[in-house]
């Protein structure tokens, strides 16, 4: 399993192979992961997948599209399973790839983002040339454009709506406010 495409065609058939249920607890925490292409490639795409199985998805990810696409804390909360579960040639496979891609991501971050950054604040006043009053106008508009993005469903009838939308309609019916669930942004569940 030297790509993420072979990694997540070996997840899929364990699933498959061991009965476990994309999303379901009882197997451990699940993610969902950009695939096939990351974040940083504008990919929107996810699957679910174990913690675990997501993080070396990320490191594979790496090395394949040559931007860091995993969190090193996460990958080493989730080292001891790993260590578990697969071979140690390919243990040490996946550390040297996570080791490449997180000095890479150290030495070039840091100058990128002194750049940007500096451009950035000039051009859109913000960082030190900023009043309080405009950071927090700034804030309160990025916030509202995510909550109003965000799609629920009443687990009553199936209503989907925004989360205000929801718990006004179900309230309307005589139901509890709280019975609505968030509707995740294209996840697939079904391999």
């Amino acid at each position: 399993m030297k790509n993420q495409k072979e990694f997540v065609d070996y997840c899929r058939d364990l699933y498959i192979s061991q009965g476990f249920l994309p999303g379901d607890s009882e197997f451990g925490p699940w993610e969902s992961a950009h695939y096939p292409e990351p974040v940083c490639r504008k990919g929107k795409k996810t699957i679910l997948l174990l913690k675990r199985h997501h993080q070396i998805q990320g490191v594979l990810q790496s090395e394949e599209f040559g931007a860091k696409c995993f969190f090193s804390n996460h990958f080493d909360v989730c080292l001891k399973e790993i260590k578990e579960e697969f071979s140690e040639e390919f243990v040490s496979f996946i550390l040297d790839l996570k080791s490449k891609w997180s000095r890479f991501a150290a030495e070039t971050n840091f100058k990128e983002s002194r750049k940007i950054n500096g451009k950035k604040s000039r051009e859109e006043k913000t960082g030190r040339n900023e009043t309080e009053t405009e950071r927090s106008k700034r804030w309160r508009r990025k916030g509202a454009t995510v909550v109003n993005s965000q799609k629920w469903i009443s687990t009553v009838d199936d209503f989907v709506s925004t989360a205000a939308g929801v718990s006004n309609h179900n309230k309307a019916l005589g139901f509890p406010t709280s019975a609505k669930v968030r509707l995740e942004d294209d996840v697939n569940l079904d391999f």
